[in-house]
């Protein structure tokens, strides 16, 4: 009896042994099967592989998404999605083109795998599924966007991926406005059909290209009064990037300058490539959202607007310019000079004659000149320093039916605040000389003029204050907005620290975005110090 208890347990014992045995050999046949990606990607490595069972299917999952260099060549390091659950998200920076993103090979990692997928276009979402050859799948989303900065992000597509190489040929484009994460509480623009041309003068001699837009219909951009036209200018000597937007900040609280316009600093890609930071504005034009002025071919005695050193290709004078004394290549902007009749030529011409040689004299040019738009051009052309545009080019002004000549609007103003190579501490950039990049103008006149000095004596105690504080809180302030866009901005174009046409060399040493924003505040402080110690002996 107690042997036959004693075969009985053996027998158990052996049957557990063969049971136990069986099972492991099953469980590690499914471990060593083969895995086989279901996709059209050629296999770039083959690790050991586990395929998933119903008891299993947390193995068979995405570990890791990429974009090498080794794929894409024109990536200088790699870009690494995060993979969260089924999503497969980046954010990539302003270096990444979206030629790139368009032509990405990724290459990836999952449980069982490791392989490269032939093309995606990443610029839009893709899902992405990773199956095996039981059938097995998991579906990811693949999601890359584009980081945004302080600034409204400006997205051009030229018709055909164009360049633009030319300031009179219009090329047809897309743009698309985002200020979704702007400071300022811009609105964004949905995609609208645009002419887009280059434009400028000094500033077309450059790589970076100033631009011209123009809508088909009138349409508002960053809030401001809708119009057609609209400028992006480059600000490629202008390396705090902010010159004319604060410049032109400044001349708002001027009120005695007829019409004012805006610019602001904003993000620019063309043709998927990020171009840098540019200044978008209105465009100086006589319009009625602009400069509202009247267009008669009746009346001698209507609106005009002119331009000192506006002449153009082409232009005839005595019809399209004039020069009257001191003042040189006058251009007339405003009406349409080809259709003045001889006695609104006459009128016009006779009447800036009479305002300049009643300056030389000193005798009654205040019957033609409105000397408080003067006095507030005079101070803000003086404390930016503009020599560029004192009397030589870039210098507006306006007569109104009935009225004076009045100095302005303003514009251009990328040479200014001592940025320019022919800056002179501790003079006037206004009073020029015979033999001058300034020729003599006006206030070499008005400056030796005690009734015009106690003018200006007063109306610069009323607003030196509030012109400087102005000035200083736009730079501090934009100059925060502008430095992570700035970074990238100067790796496209890279002035920093590099001798610029046009610039003293002695800016080199400003090799940072900080140090332009000091210098530009620096330069303001000390220009206002001296100023203030000039017109006080008036």
């Amino acid at each position: 009896m107690l042997f036959s208890v004693k075969k009985i347990i053996l027998l158990a014992l052996f049957l557990i042994i063969i049971f136990t045995c069986g099972c492991s050999s099953h469980q590690m046949q499914v471990i060593n099967s083969t895995y086989s990606p279901l996709t059209d990607s050629p296999l770039t490595e083959s690790p050991s592989a586990i395929t998933p069972t119903p008891t299993m299917a947390a193995l068979n999952k995405l570990i890791s998404f990429s974009l090498r260099p080794e794929e894409n060549p024109l990536l200088s390091s790699p870009l690494i999605w995060s993979v969260e659950d089924n999503i497969v998200f980046l954010s990539v920076n302003y270096s990444i083109s979206d030629d790139i993103l368009e032509n990405a090979i990724p290459f990836i990692e999952t449980s069982n795998n490791s392989y490269t997928i032939e093309k995606m276009d990443l610029t839009k979402e893709q899902t992405l599924t990773i199956s095996d050859e039981k059938g097995l799948a998991r579906t990811y989303t693949v999601v890359t966007n584009r980081i945004t900065y302080n600034l409204p992000v400006f997205y051009i597509e030229i018709e055909d991926g164009k360049e633009v190489t030319s300031k009179e040929e219009y090329l047809n484009a897309k743009i698309t406005i985002d200020a979704s994460t702007a400071s300022g509480h811009f609105p964004s623009l949905e995609e609208k059909d645009v002419l887009i041309r280059g434009r400028g003068h000094y500033s077309w001699k450059f790589p970076k290209t100033p631009y011209k837009i123009r809508f088909e219909n009138k349409t508002s951009v960053l809030g401001l009064e809708p119009s057609k036209n609209w400028v992006l200018l480059a600000n490629y000597v202008d390396r705090s990037l902010m010159q004319n937007h604060i410049a032109l900040e400044m001349g708002k609280i001027m009120e005695n300058i007829p019409y004012h316009s805006s610019q602001y600093p904003v993000d620019v890609f063309v043709n998927g490539s990020y171009r840098g930071v540019y200044t978008f504005g209105e465009q100086l034009e006589a319009k009625e959202e602009r400069i509202n002025l009247v267009e008669d071919y009746e009346n001698p005695d209507t609106d005009y607007l002119l331009e000192l050193g506006g002449t153009d290709d082409g232009d005839v004078f005595g019809r399209d310019y004039f020069n009257a004394g001191t003042l040189k290549f006058v251009a007339i902007k405003h009406p349409d000079s080809t259709r003045l009749s001889e006695e609104q030529a006459d009128y016009l011409i006779s009447y800036v004659k009479a305002a300049d040689e009643a300056v030389r004299n000193l005798d009654g040019y205040e019957n033609y000149i409105d000397t408080d738009s003067l006095i507030d051009w005079f101070i803000i052309h003086e404390l930016s320093y503009n020599l560029d545009c004192c009397f030589r080019r870039s210098c507006y002004l306006i007569k109104e039916k009935g009225g004076k000549l009045k100095m302005g609007p303003i514009w251009d103003f990328d040479l200014a605040f001592g940025s320019y190579f022919r800056y002179e501490e501790g003079d006037w950039a206004s009073e020029g000389y015979s033999d001058g990049y300034v020729g003599v103008t006006w206030m070499n006149y008005l400056l030796k003029d005690p009734s015009f000095k106690a003018k200006l004596y007063t109306r610069w105690n009323e607003i030196k204050k509030p012109l400087l504080d102005c000035a200083l809180n736009c730079v501090t302030n934009m100059g925060s907005l502008i430095a992570p866009s700035a970074e990238y901005n100067f790796k496209v174009w890279p002035t920093l620290g590099e001798s610029i046409p046009s610039q003293p060399d002695s800016h080199r040493k400003y090799n940072t975005y900080s140090l332009q924003i000091q210098r530009l505040k620096d330069f303001l402080q000390s220009r206002y110090t001296w100023m203030d110690l000039q017109i006080s002996a008036y």
